[in-house]
């Protein structure tokens, strides 16, 4: 058996700032960031998550640290305005595939919503419930929902073609069914 082929090197040609043509060499890497989001080779987004969610606790380190006791409502918007948007952030990307990354990341608020002392012994859902915060997946469902309302209403303004919908009986008289491709 051969040994794996090296991957060839990229080059782009191009000019410098003083306009000399040149081509400089890519080089690979293994994770890339892109508007944020860290990218690696495979698309596992395991990265990303891994890093969202240490940046995510590093937060609520600092909560820890700085208050002696949290109000649930200096809490929320604490947690709504610092934690969560990191959280939340770029999961239409990753978040069909990956089931797992997501409970690594409803695992950081679950450990959140303990900061506050009156709700330590409650299970995780009667601290959402009491603090009214929805689930991170439910946001997720919710967002996904969102988006998917202005793609077939062309809220959204894209190149991409538009989503095909269900017409007559086959509808129950909801004009609004997507059609599944072949």
């Amino acid at each position: 058996m051969g040994s794996p082929k090296e991957a060839a090197p990229y080059c782009m040609k191009g000019r410098d700032p003083q306009g000399v043509e040149c081509t400089p060499w890519l080089k690979e890497s293994d994770v890339e960031r892109d508007l944020g989001v860290l990218v690696d080779k495979d698309l596992s987004f395991k990265n990303h998550v891994g890093h969202t969610t240490a940046k995510a606790n590093r937060t609520l380190g600092i909560f820890r640290g700085t208050f002696d006791h949290l109000t649930p409502k200096t809490f929320v918007s604490l947690y709504k305005s610092l934690v969560r948007p990191a959280l939340e952030y770029s999961h239409s990307v990753w978040q069909p595939r990956h089931r797992t990354l997501c409970t690594d990341l409803e695992d950081v608020q679950r450990q959140a919503t303990r900061l506050i002392g009156s709700l330590k012994e409650l299970p995780y859902p009667e601290h959402l419930a009491s603090l009214k915060l929805p689930s991170l997946k439910h946001r997720r469902k919710r967002g996904d929902m969102i988006d998917v309302y202005k793609y077939v209403h062309r809220i959204y303004d894209t190149d991409r073609p538009v989503l095909h919908l269900f017409q007559g009986r086959d509808t129950r008289w909801n004009s609004l069914k997507l059609a599944k491709g072949h």
